[in-house]
């Protein structure tokens, strides 16, 4: 690749009208993945900060219990 520019490469998603039960498998897969790292970790959180649209989220400062990281890391956050 010449020059400096920068791309992004994205597979091909056909998208289906959403459903309740669409709505319902990806909470409890979201849910699933969530309860899976934090047990690994034992700890609420992330690796990184990173931006929500354009806010910025702290999630390096983690905490032991979820409703915590919730109302001090995440919540109060998308009020600013």
């Amino acid at each position: 690749m010449t020059g400096s520019g920068a791309f992004l490469l994205l597979e091909y998603v056909s998208l289906q009208p959403v459903t309740v039960a669409h709505q319902r498998k990806l909470g409890r897969r979201l849910a699933q993945f969530h309860l899976a790292t934090a047990r690994a970790h034992e700890m609420f959180g992330f690796e990184f900060d990173n931006f929500l649209g354009l806010n910025q989220v702290c999630n390096t400062k983690r905490t032991k219990s979820w409703v915590e990281f919730m109302r001090t890391r995440f919540l109060e956050q998308l009020q600013r």
